[in-house]
């Protein structure tokens, strides 16, 4: 975020007011190689690529330059739809998923679709370790074929929702690259209906905050070398290296509003349970369209309540700041929406 900030020079860009929200695809670029705080020099980690950041960072800033280029009055509305059946709780089989995909569509002063963002949990975990090429995943797919079926011009914007247990689920093909393909067009036929069923009003309501948690002290999860030390190849002395170098002390939490519709974003990867409790923050504050976008402009491992934190499993040895970390997180969630009122 700060080199293509620093690259692109948008006049009034800057951290407080960017978002950049990954999809969390696994056949990107490894996000470690980006990390220039990454000095464990692991390649079951990912090693700091310098070359690999500059890469990233000068696509990005064109991008940004390119938007702030394209920047136009617009109209803005939102819908809402359930997905029943396309995702899945991967920690409990019978948990709770928030099966609802969002939409908010910005349209140009004469009527013509301009911008569709679409909201959705799902890990990119159809695309697997041995997927050696880069790709968008599933979300790519989504994205371009909602852009084919809106209509000419149109970009499509993607944010994973609160995804840290949610796998996407009723895929088929006969390679990785084909259910991907499957399920993302299937996600994006339901995402273009519902874009193209939008109003759209003028944007009374258009604000960015900014909230900055102090995040509890770093610790290990319990099971964490007998359950992944083997895979990312790690020992004690690393572990502890790795995590006083790697993970912040603080991390950013943002609230974007376009008039009834709110984005709270996260900079982890939160559970069903601490997304469904942010997006009950939000209704309760009157906003109609309600979602939650993580893996916001920084990393902070999973985002686990306390109960599902004591109940290990994989999500638990990539939480770094122990069982109290969800409850600070809502905590400031609810501060950063009660912003909104003052």
């Amino acid at each position: 975020v700060d080199d293509a900030l620093a690259l692109a020079q948008v006049e009034g860009l800057g951290y407080d007011n960017t978002l950049m929200v990954a999809s969390h695809t696994h056949a990107g670029l490894e996000g470690m190689s980006m990390d220039r705080r990454n000095i464990a020099n692991n390649p079951h980690i990912g090693i700091f690529s310098e070359e690999v950041l500059n890469f990233v960072a000068k696509r990005l800033a064109r991008g940004l330059q390119e938007a702030a280029a394209a920047l136009r009055t617009v109209t803005a509305g939102a819908g809402v739809v359930a997905m029943p059946g396309f995702n899945r709780n991967r920690r409990h089989d019978d948990a709770t998923t928030d099966e609802d995909m969002t939409v908010l569509r910005f349209d140009t002063a004469d009527g013509k679709p301009y911008v569709v963002l679409v909201n959705y949990a799902a890990h990119g975990t159809i695309m697997t370790s041995d997927v050696m090429h880069v790709s968008g995943g599933w979300p790519g797919v989504m994205q371009r074929t909602v852009e084919d079926l809106v209509g000419d011009g149109v970009t499509c914007m993607y944010t994973n929702g609160a995804e840290g247990d949610v796998a996407p689920r009723g895929y088929t093909g006969g390679s990785r690259f084909e259910m991907a393909e499957q399920y993302g067009r299937r996600v994006a036929l339901r995402a273009a209906d519902l874009a193209q069923a939008v109003a759209t009003r003028s944007v009374e309501d258009f604000t960015v905050r900014q909230h900055w948690v102090n995040l509890p002290e770093r610790v290990a999860a319990p099971d964490f070398m007998k359950i992944a030390g083997d895979e990312y190849q790690v020992d004690e002395a690393m572990l502890n290296t790795v995590l006083n170098a790697m993970f912040p002390d603080r991390a950013p939490l943002y609230l974007l509003r376009v008039n009834d519709f709110a984005m709270l974003t996260f900079p982890g990867e939160p559970i069903t349970a601490i997304g469904l409790a942010a997006k009950e923050e939000l209704e309760a504050a009157g906003i109609r369209y309600h979602t939650v976008a993580a893996l916001t402009n920084d990393l902070i491992g999973y985002i686990l309540t306390a109960d599902e934190y004591h109940q290990s499993g994989y999500e638990v040895t990539a939480s770094f700041y122990g069982d109290t970390l969800g409850a600070v997180i809502v905590d400031a969630v609810h501060k950063l929406v009660a912003t909104m009122t003052e």
